[in-house]
């Protein structure tokens, strides 16, 4: 209960400390969810200087940040003219034109509402929409892998986390080795000005190659928004997305299923009053999760905030910071050990002697854009997990890094983008002492699923091909390593380097997945993935090597048009 206070003391105090932010005339909304292909098609109205960027580090974003982000591009679509210094370069103009025609009908046909919202385009406004349901989406897979299981303890803290790469980052739907049959319901509504609400079910029947069944019926996402001009509070069960890569940082990303918690955000970035305002656009984030009962200290809470600002209209930094606290078995907090711990010191102090309540971890995200390279995004993320008086020791031991680059334009019509990242974690990441099953959620990796001590690759192509069709192309490798440390004490007592004792087998695996998105008509739209991986060591078993297959289809069914509702 002292805990469940502070939290609650944070979320108040946040609520009278930025009223300066308010932004009149915005409604509540739902969000966007974090795999959406919208982000794709904004990505493309920011590489062709249509928009503002947006402030990529906190994600997903409402629906009425689409909707005004929308509104800018179209205006500027308005004024946007062909370059007809050449035939050549008239024709791709005229392509690239082509291109952005594509995305704007595309948001403009999903966030109709929120832009009659805001008077950029024609249509009555409505103070009560009720959309129950909107969408209706049948998923059928099969997969050929089971679940590989990271080392649990390699010395210096454990983990409970399983990996299945081909069918992982899809935000917490189970990977089955076999069949997974499953529908998921989507609908939302809107209540006046201040109050928005989503829900998304999900029914499963999973059959297992070794002929085993399995059903399972539980709610995917399903949450409450209140807004207040640009002050929103959000309770229930979604995604928090970190980081500027489209599957999220090393904190949080699209692999797990969505967080049972509490958010405070200003959801359109703003600027500070007076001679602040020269700092730039920023953003803010600050939450309280919980772990549930199937942790190993159940109930126990993820808790922290994030900060992201832009300074300038094509650079991006942020801060973040989680803390995993209390839960049974854990030690007990005190009133003042939450607000300590929740902004990110001890009151206990850092003495080893001192009592370690919790778990902390920090990230450091930055981004540099540059538009006239096809707006190239260069893009870094990282993650202090532990930190020494050596700072050697600290680079190398108790940190870890993810490099990025996006190309959203990769073509002159902007209809090719390509992505590549690469991570690089510690032997200490997601584990711990105390929170023993690491920095998992119902044993999925929360940040990236390479897990600790391992490289991945991450490669994504993707091509629009027609309004209604594209392609990508994804590519993948993962190096995993089962090595135990131990840390050294130097003769005088003190903490000395970590070191490998012993050499353990490593998991690796080559992957491809090709994957294709197709609207047949205008409320039916069909998606299909082909994946094919090669594993080495499978399950950190020397010569224990084999072929993995995936097959999926998913049909979303538009039901909106039925049963829509609309009233003032």
């Amino acid at each position: 209960m002292k805990m469940i206070r502070g939290l609650c003391f944070i979320v108040a105090a946040c609520s009278v400390l930025f009223p300066a932010l308010l932004l009149a005339g915005m409604r509540s909304t739902s969000s966007v969810p974090p795999d959406s292909h919208f982000y794709r098609d904004l990505d493309k109205l920011v590489a062709v200087g249509l928009v503002e960027p947006p402030v990529l580090g906190q994600r997903p974003y409402p629906r009425s940040e689409f909707a005004r982000m929308t509104a800018e591009a179209m205006k500027a679509f308005e004024s946007w003219e062909p370059d007809t210094s050449s035939f050549e370069n008239l024709i791709r103009s005229r392509r690239k034109r082509w291109q952005v025609e594509i995305s704007l009908k595309r948001l403009k046909e999903e966030f109709r509402e929120e832009l009659i919202d805001l008077g950029a385009i024609e249509g009555e406004r409505y103070r009560y929409r009720i959309h129950l349901p909107e969408e209706l989406i049948f998923y059928e897979t099969y997969l050929s892998s089971a679940p590989s299981t990271i080392p649990p303890n390699n010395g210096r803290g454990t983990i409970n986390a399983q990996v299945n790469p081909l069918n992982d980052y899809n935000l917490g739907r189970h990977p089955i080795d076999g069949f997974a049959n499953a529908e998921e319901v989507v609908g939302r509504l809107q209540l006046g000005r201040y109050f928005s609400a989503y829900v998304r079910p999900r029914f499963e029947v999973d059959i297992f190659r070794r002929d085993d069944m399995q059903a399972h019926a539980y709610l995917q996402n399903g949450y409450a928004t209140f807004r207040a001009g640009n002050f929103s509070l959000k309770v229930g069960r979604d995604s928090m997305i970190w980081g500027l890569g489209d599957r999220g940082s090393l904190l949080y990303s699209t692999n797990p299923r969505p967080l049972d918690g509490v958010w405070v955000t200003n959801p359109t970035p703003a600027r500070l009053p007076w001679i602040f305002k020269y700092l730039g656009r920023w953003r803010y984030t600050l939450y309280g999760a919980n772990l549930g009962p199937g942790y190993v200290r159940k109930w126990g809470w993820l808790a922290g905030y994030k900060f992201s600002l832009a300074p300038a209209r094509y650079v991006e930094l942020g801060f973040g910071h989680v803390v995993m606290i209390g839960g049974e078995g854990a030690p007990t907090p005190s009133f003042i050990d939450v607000l300590g711990e929740f902004v990110g010191f001890r009151p206990a102090g850092t003495d080893p002697t001192a009592p370690n309540l919790t778990n902390h971890t920090f990230e450091i995200d930055y981004l540099l854009r540059i538009v006239p390279l096809r707006g190239l995004q260069l893009y870094g993320n990282i993650v202090i997990e532990d930190k020494w008086k050596s700072i050697k020791k600290t680079l190398k031991q108790g940190m870890s890094y993810l490099w990025g680059l996006y190309i959203p334009a990769l073509n002159s019509s902007g209809s090719m983008d390509l992505r590549a990242e690469y991570v690089m974690t510690c032997p200490l990441q997601y584990r711990h002492s105390i929170y023993r099953d690491g920095f998992t959620l119902n044993r999925r990796l929360i940040g990236s699923d390479a897990g600790p001590d391992a490289d991945a690759l991450h490669l994504r192509f993707r091509h629009t091909l027609a309004p209604g069709f594209w392609y990508g192309l994804t590519f993948g490798w993962d190096y995993r390593r089962s090595d135990r440390y131990d840390e050294l004490r130097n003769p005088d007592g003190s903490i000395g380097p970590v070191i490998k004792v012993a050499s353990g087998p490593t998991e690796e695996r080559y992957r491809g997945v090709l994957d294709f998105d197709w609207k047949l008509k205008k409320n039916l739209t069909l998606h299909l993935a082909a994946g094919y991986e090669r594993a080495r060591n499978l399950f950190f078993v020397a010569g224990n090597d084999r072929n993995n297959y995936l097959a999926a289809i998913s049909l979303k069914v538009d039901l909106d048009r039925h049963f829509g509702f609309e009233a003032n």
